[in-house]
Order: structure tokens, then sequence, then C-alpha cells
């Protein structure tokens, strides 16, 4: 993790710096979140910060509050105008990051290119639902009050979404929003409350959620079978028995928590707003939508299956995908710490890696982590691995230096691995020889990128011209096939992180989460062993 103190004017040392952080009780959302900077690329710290040096800090950062979680602060003054109580909510950490020169892998990149895409397309589809029910409701001859109770139930059951997502701890702008309205406001605070519950398993969530999907079912209904009016009445009934509830629930807020929850506020705002859209309908039933013993049935029916199957099907599944999501932010913390990797690491095979005078060094051959990977030049997953190792020199260029080292049967003249693993090396003999070697680095590298950009002779030819004969690389050809022989490469690629073979459950990609400290634990490891030496 990376720490900017000077830049920050903090007059605390590393070491108080780390156990604050360390004890802090927010400590695993921190290490969450700075490993996924660290992840992408982008230099980060966290920092413990005294409350009276808010306005010292630089713009932009991450604050964490005790209400919101983290806040991306652009200009302190607007955010303390509009929250007067931030301060308050503040609990010290900040979360400071710049951009970085290389940013993320393609692979990063397009993963995060398709999340916003998919985002973009549930919007869309969202907006596209609410204008076919309209759509469908003019069709069928909605007066504008039962538009009105239609458009209701969908928020409400919107609403009730957000309060799930809120109890799953699920954040979105729209809940910031929301949640941090006012000092009174704290939406967590009404529901985790014991209130909140009823019998001891019955959250007013999801009674929520149940009650608006349930109301909106039955629009859907109507839509289809002409029963508006009855369906009208129906909703005017259940409208009423909730009223007592919204009474409960302003109260409850009001004298008990003493906080107020803005998504519940909303809730009830919903309800009363059905209520009054049809006390025409409570006063004076219309005769031609009298409920009749088939619509109760079918009410019946539809709050039932709701019900059933947010319980025991939907809830469920959404609260074990939390938990198996903390599972696995927790085993992400345990495999990426980097005393637990290097231990497990210095337990496997060790390779000899006496570096050849012709070797193809990609980087700085001094640094404190060399990678050496054994490829083959017609590879799928070599040439994967080889974007990964693109990306860590970028990233990490005065930490780690790469070695390639090619599989090679000098007695299949004929096969076209052998005949690439040659002209490759056969070019790097007569066009790199005499290069000083930060220039020779940046040729190999650029020359092996390219040769795993497409993988194939005839176009990479026309790219690197070679006017020689291709075996006259032959003894450097053969001592890359002596050495995958004598390391026993039975796969490719093949790595090894300062002669020790990375394997499961570790990959390349993680190395880009564990690089910050393994230079360290590199360094020091190296320094054991020569002393024993």
């Amino acid at each position: 993790m990376k720490r900017w103190l000077l830049r920050l004017e903090v007059p605390v040392s590393e070491k108080i710096l780390e156990q604050q952080l360390l004890s802090h009780p927010d400590y695993p959302s921190l290490l969450s979140i700075t490993d996924t900077l660290d992840a992408l690329g982008v230099e980060n710290m966290a920092l413990v910060v005294d409350k009276d040096k808010l306005d010292s800090i630089p713009v932009p950062f991450l604050a964490h509050t005790t209400v919101q979680g983290f806040v991306l602060v652009e200009n302190v003054q607007q955010l303390l105008k509009k929250q007067p109580d931030f301060i308050e909510k503040w609990n010290g950490v900040i979360v400071a990051a710049e951009k970085p020169a290389a940013f993320i892998t393609d692979d990063q990149h397009k993963k995060g290119q398709r999340e916003e895409r998919r985002q973009v397309q549930v919007r869309w589809l969202a907006v596209s639902v609410l204008i076919a029910f309209v759509a469908a409701a003019l069709l069928t001859g909605f007066t504008w009050i039962q538009m009105l109770l239609m458009l209701t139930a969908l928020a409400g059951t919107a609403i009730s979404a957000l309060i799930v997502m809120q109890e799953l701890g699920v954040s979105s702008p729209v809940t910031e929003q929301l949640c941090s309205a006012g000092k009174q406001t704290d939406c967590n605070a009404v529901i985790q409350s014991k209130g909140a519950t009823l019998m001891g398993w019955l959250k007013w969530s999801d009674i929520g959620i149940i009650y608006f999907s349930a109301i909106t079912f039955l629009w859907i209904t109507a839509l289809f079978t002409a029963q508006i009016t009855t369906v009208s009445n129906i909703t005017a009934i259940v409208a009423a028995a909730s009223l007592p509830f919204t009474v409960y629930s302003i109260y409850y807020q009001w004298r008990v928590v003493k906080k107020w929850c803005t998504l519940c506020l909303i809730t009830v705002g919903i309800l009363w707003v059905q209520l009054a859209l049809m006390l025409p309908a409570l006063t004076s039933f219309s005769t031609s939508g009298i409920v009749t013993l088939n619509m109760l049935a079918l009410t019946a029916f539809i709050f039932f299956f709701t019900a059933t199957s947010w319980l025991l099907l939907i809830k469920p599944l959404l609260f074990r995908q939390k938990d198996l999501f903390e599972e696995q932010q927790r085993l992400m913390r345990f495999k990426r710490n980097p005393v637990l990797f290097t231990t497990l690491l210095e337990k496997q095979r060790k390779v000899d890696t006496t570096p050849f005078s012709h070797d193809l060094q990609l980087g700085n051959a001094d640094a404190p982590v060399q990678i050496m990977v054994a490829c083959n030049p017609y590879c799928g997953p070599c040439a994967h691995a080889h974007k990964t190792l693109h990306w860590l020199l970028e990233r990490y260029n005065n930490t780690v230096g790469i070695t390639v080292r090619f599989t090679y049967n000098g007695s299949a003249r004929d096969d076209k691995r052998t005949q690439a693993v040659e002209y490759i090396l056969s070019y790097v003999q007569k066009e790199f020889s005499g290069m000083s070697s930060d220039e020779r680095s940046k040729r190999v590298k650029a020359l092996v990128h390219d040769w795993f950009l497409q993988m194939n002779e005839e176009k990479f030819a026309q790219q690197y011209a070679l006017n020689t004969d291709p075996a006259s690389a032959g003894d450097w050809a053969a001592d890359h096939g002596n050495w995958c022989n004598n390391s026993k490469i039975a796969f490719t690629p093949t790595v090894f992180i300062n002669g020790y073979e990375l394997i499961q459950p570790y990959s390349l990609n993680d190395l880009s989460l564990l690089m910050p400290t393994l230079k360290e634990k590199m360094a020091s490891y190296d320094s054991v062993t020569e002393n024993v030496t």
C-alpha cells in the first residue's frame, strides 16, 4: 500500500500509522478497497487523519464514514455545506489515490467496459418496462388515478428493493444521497433495529417488497383481464389496511430510534398517496368492480406466491450471495498475504536460473523480483501470460525483471515451433548484439510482444526481416531446450519467481496485488540466503 506522508504533511511516523490502521475497526473494508486500487495499478494510501486537518487534505479522496461507507470528496466546503454533520460521521480514515502512468490490463479494461455496458442495459431495460406499462395502461383504458396507483406500486417495489440492498450492505448513489440527507438521518439504524423485525424473523422490508410486488402483479393482471375497477377496489382495501403500519413506522423512528430512514419515509409516503387516491373507492365501491370470490382467490394466490418466492427463494439466494462474496473477500485477503505467498513459494521446487549471456531479458536484470517463464512460441495461454507480464513490467519496472525461455527440439527440423524459436533467436543475435543492456531489453520486450500478438512466422518476418540463416542461432536455441529439459518443463507457460515454481492456487494475475510488498519480502529473503551461503 503506497503512502504519501510528505504530500499530505501529516506528522505521524510510518510505524505509528501502520499500528493505527491495523487496529482500526474498519481495517477490513480499507484493505478491500486498497487491494482493488492496487490491482488496477492506482497509487494509493490509507491514512488516519485528525478531523481538524480535513481542509488540508488534497482532493479528491475517499473518506470513510460510519453511515455511508466510502464517500468521494471532491470539494470539502461544498461537502460540509451539503452535509453539516459529515465530520461527526467521518471516522478520520481516508484513502487517497492518483492517476497511474499505466492503468489496468487489457482484460481488466474489457471487464470494466462489459460492466458499464451491463449497467446501461439494465437502466434502459427499466425505462423500457416502465414505458411498456404506461402504454399498455393507456390502451386498456386506465383512468389517471388508476395509472398513478400502478406507478406508485412500481415505485414502492423499487424503494423496497433499495431497502433490501441497504440491508445487504450494497451501496448505491441513490441510497447514499437519501440516507445522508440530514443530521438525524440514519437508514441503517432504523433498518437494523429490533423494531424492524416481526416475530424474530420477518422484517418490515420483507413485508414491503412482498406487498408492493403483489400489488404490481395485480395491476399486471388488470391489464390483461379487464378487471381494472376490481383491482382498484382490492388496492383500496389493502392500502387502508396498511395505515396502522405507517403510523407505527413514523412513531418508531421519531420516539424509539430517534433517527429517520429516508427510504422508510418514502415508503410511508407512497402508501399515503395510494390511500388518498383510493378514498373514493373506499367510500363507495363501483358495482362493476365488486370483488368476486374468484378475484379474492387470485389475490390470495398472488400474495402467497410473492411471499413464498421472496422468503424461500429470492431472499435466501441474495443473502447466500452476500455471504459468498464476503467469504471470497476474506479468502482473497488471505491469499494476497505476501508472507503466506512467499512461505508457500519457498516450499516449491527450485530450478537453476543462472542467466545465459544471450538471455531474452525484459526489464531490470537486477530487480529483486525475477520472473522466468518457459513458453512455447505457438501457445495461446503463453500469449495471454505475456500480456500480464508486459503489464507488470509497465507497472513495476524497478521491481520486476522477466526472462523468457522457449521450449525447443532441435531434432524436429520441420516443426514450426522449432523454426519459430530459431528465427526469433537469430534475429536477436544479429540485430541486438553490441547494444547496451537497457536498449537490448527494450528491443527484446517489443519483439516478444509482437510475436505473441500474432504468433505467425510469415507476418512476423515481414516486420522483423532476417537476411541470415535462422539455424545460425542453433547453439542459443539448444541452451533453451536443454534448460527446459533439465528443469522438467511439462507444460507451458511454466512460471518461476526467483527460481521457485509458481503453482496453484496462485497465478500471474495475483502478482499485481502481491508485488507492492513482494519486493521487500524477496529482497530480505535473498539477503538471508546470501548470508547463509
